[in-house]
């Protein structure tokens, strides 16, 4: 998972880069230059320095710290775990052939986002091509990404739409809509997985509230027994 995070961070950088350039291209805005070439390295080497960290043991470090500050035997045990996992991750990190292909299929995704802002702008009837798609998506995923502190991103994506709409040439409550749209998307996905995620979770919490009232059940009457013995 940390390694499929990194790469999903570092494709949709380059996805964001690649619709800031359209978006110059498109607006002929050249001011727009500064930002995206400031903004680029910055999260490349973000990336790159959490990668860096990763490699020199991230989590040994963490659990070296959390057994440090807590004697509980239990976190105390993280600190073996934690250098597993550190030899782990270097062994994904090895395998460069899933690594491409992990990095391929993060990138097509992203492109894949962009064909269904195609697909809203074409039933909208906004004229605009599948650059403009790209530009939408790009920058919309990097402003989100960039305002992840607030959650669900609520009003930022939807911001970052008819921002960028706006630049080209669509009407705000057009962009307002095809945020919404994309919205919708999010909660046909989100909404079953988090009614399954409780089914499953009030499943395994009654398997073990069961479990444990059978068995003190099961104490009770061998206790009782022991007492009716003369």
């Amino acid at each position: 998972m940390v390694v499929n995070i990194t790469l999903s961070v570092f494709t949709q950088t380059v996805f964001t880069f690649i619709g800031l350039n359209l978006l110059v291209a498109a607006t002929g805005r050249s001011n727009l230059w500064g930002p995206a070439i400031a903004g680029a390295p910055v999260a490349i080497a973000a990336v790159a320095g959490f990668y860096t960290f990763q490699r020199l043991g991230m989590f040994r470090l963490f659990g070296s710290i959390i057994s440090r500050c807590s004697k509980d035997p239990k976190w105390t045990a993280m600190l073996g775990k934690g250098g597993d996992i550190d030899q782990t991750v270097r062994r994904v990190y090895s395998d460069r052939g899933s690594i491409l292909m992990c990095v391929f299929c993060e990138m097509a995704s992203w492109f894949v986002g962009a064909v269904e802002v195609w697909i809203a702008l074409c039933a909208l009837g906004i004229p605009g091509g599948f650059p403009q798609a790209i530009v939408l998506e790009g920058v919309a995923q990097g402003v989100r990404s960039a305002m992840f502190f607030v959650p669900g991103a609520l009003g930022i994506q939807e911001g970052g739409y008819v921002v960028v709409g706006r630049l080209l040439g669509i009407p705000e409550e057009m962009g307002l809509a095809l945020a919404l749209i994309r919205r919708v998307r999010e909660l046909a996905f989100g909404i079953p997985g988090l009614i399954a995620w409780q089914i499953i979770e009030g499943s395994r919490a009654w398997k073990n509230t069961t479990s444990r009232i059978a068995s003190q059940a099961d104490a009770v009457v061998a206790e009782t027994m022991v007492t009716k013995l003369p």
